[in-house]
């Protein structure tokens, strides 16, 4: 039997693979990289929106509003990234207090929000905030992260309650947004 030659020199070839092996590597490479590609804090909060709402609207709270202190509320989160998001919930009041939404007992997980467009409402602690300026917290992580990680770069950041006027602490995810509201006596 004849073997069928190629009409390439053996070095061509060689080259030829060589060429096309390190070409599909770089492919391969790229593809990961579009992946795993960490967004920045901008995008991550642009494409991941969750905030505070009181559990009978849909509405979210917006900064200055002005909340009776018998309001329960809930967190409802939407990410349009192309990857699941983790994201953790919670109040701070006057004194400097940490009242956990999600997790809800501020204990374990933040909770995973999948990769879809639809709303999600996450699952919370039914939390009473003190009457008083209150400052509600969101943060997006791209990996897991728990309840008792963040607690600690707060007390770690926090020297006093009039922090809570500047912005959410740096570090405590990924990204991290803020409001800041009033709970009033009904």
């Amino acid at each position: 039997m004849s073997a069928r030659r190629s009409g390439l020199h053996p070095f061509s070839q060689r080259v030829a693979l060589v060429f096309g092996g390190g070409l599909l590597i770089i492919c391969a490479a790229l593809m990961v990289w579009v992946r795993t590609r960490v967004p920045p804090p901008a995008e991550l909060t642009a494409k991941v929106h969750a905030s505070f709402s009181p559990v009978d609207a849909a509405r979210p709270l917006t900064s200055g509003a002005r909340v009776p202190a018998n309001t329960a509320l809930v967190v409802r989160a939407r990410n349009r990234l192309s990857r699941s998001v983790y994201v953790a919930a919670f109040a701070l009041d006057a004194r400097g207090h940490v009242h956990w939404y999600v997790p809800a007992r501020g204990l374990g997980p933040a909770a995973r929000v999948p990769s879809d467009e639809a709303e999600h409402i996450l699952p919370a602690a039914d939390r009473r905030l003190p009457v008083g300026p209150a400052r509600l917290v969101v943060v997006h992580a791209l990996k897991p992260i728990t309840a008792e990680t963040i607690d600690a770069r707060l007390k770690t950041w926090w020297q006093d309650a009039q922090s809570l006027r500047g912005g959410p602490p740096l570090g405590l995810g990924d990204a991290s947004e803020s409001i800041w509201i009033e709970i009033v006596e009904q």
